[in-house]
């Protein structure tokens, strides 16, 4: 192999003056290994990587490219281990957390009457299953039952109160089971509720749509600490939506009260009575 002459162009691409054929053959240096490749090339023959275009990192022309080898490369091209990801998963849900402004589920003091109806059912099938009743029957004047009648009927209203009372539970259960299903968040730019457990569906307002805002509470309420936001809207869907039997009410209501005027100026919005 002769001996040859290495030169710089504008550049910086390296070129070798040579005896024979190979003069003048340029080289440069591969972005990705460093290593020295023909300057013509498109691909680095060491590492193998594309150099140019859309072809960089390209999936479908890199052999034997599985998804499970794929990995995450942060702003400066360096792969990022397991726990870079898990902190920006947890940087991407706190900024998510702080756009939400209130959030908020109906209290279960809004079933306290049905709580107080199942308490008194449940007491009445208790003293049906625990006291002797037959004493009760026998002390009945002018009634006489005989002892196969007598085992019949306690027989019976053991089942009716065995049956009421698991009746009035699941009741309970199953409205304090929908009840909680029920989630409001408020943000800067709309009202966002759910419901359903089985089927859920979710649903929002913009918060440029609200015309008007309303807090109830009744005296009951007060003492309970809880209370109900309404508010009326220009939306065809949902009209009137009510916030019902929340607790911090009254901060559900001021939050509402300024962010409304603020999303009215950002979306140019004038409301006309």
């Amino acid at each position: 192999m002769g001996m040859g002459r290495y030169t710089f162009d504008s550049q910086g691409v390296q070129e070798v003056e040579r005896q024979g054929p190979l003069a003048k053959r340029r080289t440069k240096s591969c972005s990705f290994c460093a290593e020295t490749i023909r300057f013509e090339a498109i691909k680095c023959r060491f590492c193998g990587e594309f150099l140019y275009g859309d072809r960089k990192h390209s999936k479908s022309d890199v052999n034997d490219w599985d998804e499970e080898d794929q990995e995450e490369y942060d702003a400066y091209g360096e792969p990022l281990d397991q726990s870079d990801l898990e902190e920006e998963e947890d940087e991407e849900d706190q900024e998510e957390e702080d756009d939400v402004l209130f959030r908020a589920r109906p209290s279960l003091l809004t079933l306290l009457s049905l709580i107080i109806w199942t308490g008194l059912i449940l007491a009445g099938c208790i003293f049906i299953l625990v006291y002797p009743i037959e004493r009760l029957i026998l002390r009945i004047p002018d009634v006489k039952v005989t002892a196969i009648q007598l085992e019949t009927i306690l027989r019976s209203l053991d089942y009716a109160a065995l049956g009421s009372g698991v009746f009035v539970l699941l009741v309970l259960l199953c409205k304090a089971a929908s009840l909680k299903s029920i989630s409001y968040e408020v943000t800067q730019d709309r009202i966002e509720w759910s419901r359903g457990i089985l089927n859920r569906k979710v649903d929002n307002i913009d918060m440029f749509r609200v015309v008007d805002l309303s807090l109830r509470r009744s005296l009951l309420d007060c003492l309970l600490g809880i209370g109900s936001v309404k508010v009326t809207a220009k939306d065809e869907s949902d009209p009137v939506f009510v916030f019902e039997k929340i607790r911090h009410c009254r901060r559900l209501y001021n939050v509402i009260k300024k962010v409304g005027p603020e999303a009215d100026r950002k979306n140019n919005v004038v409301h006309l009575e």
